[in-house]
């Protein structure tokens, strides 16, 4: 008979923020140090791993009422998810150590710029910004004759 491996509470833990993270058993299980799919399950239902990650979506979304972000719906927060977890790979990989060609630096910053512009459609916000140059005397001139 194969001796089954005792977990500690800290694995156990990783295990629920990864799930939190990643959304599926066999993610998890994939991980280092990860217990088998049917091991997390048990957890799962031991836990209330469900109950739990509902009760931190509520959290966040009360959160994000109270910084007056109240067109975020649901589907934005699991968008916002995905833009962080994007943005986690390529700051780990960047934190490697491993030395990172010029053509992945580009690959890195235009998954930054993806990122930003997409969390800011998303709040609402602007995505880019433009600057006016040259003789602006024609824009005060309809100001002027808007105004009267």
């Amino acid at each position: 008979m194969r001796k089954m491996p005792k977990y500690t509470i800290q694995i156990r833990k990783q295990a629920f923020e990864l799930f939190h993270e990643i959304g599926t058993f066999l993610g998890v299980s994939k991980q280092p140090k990860m217990p088998t799919v049917q091991t997390l399950i048990n957890w799962s239902r031991e836990d209330h791993w469900q109950e739990k990650l509902e009760a931190i979506r509520k959290g966040i979304r009360n959160e994000l009422e109270t910084e007056g972000l109240n067109g975020i719906v649901s589907s934005d927060i699991d968008e916002l998810k995905i833009l962080d977890r994007l943005e986690k790979i390529a700051i780990d990989e960047i934190n490697s150590g491993r030395k990172i060609k010029p053509k992945f630096w580009k690959d890195i910053i235009s998954t930054f710029d993806f990122t930003t512009k997409t969390r800011r459609l998303i709040k609402g916000e602007p995505t880019s910004r433009e600057e006016i140059t040259g003789d602006i005397s024609i824009v005060d001139a309809f100001l002027k004759k808007s105004k009267t």
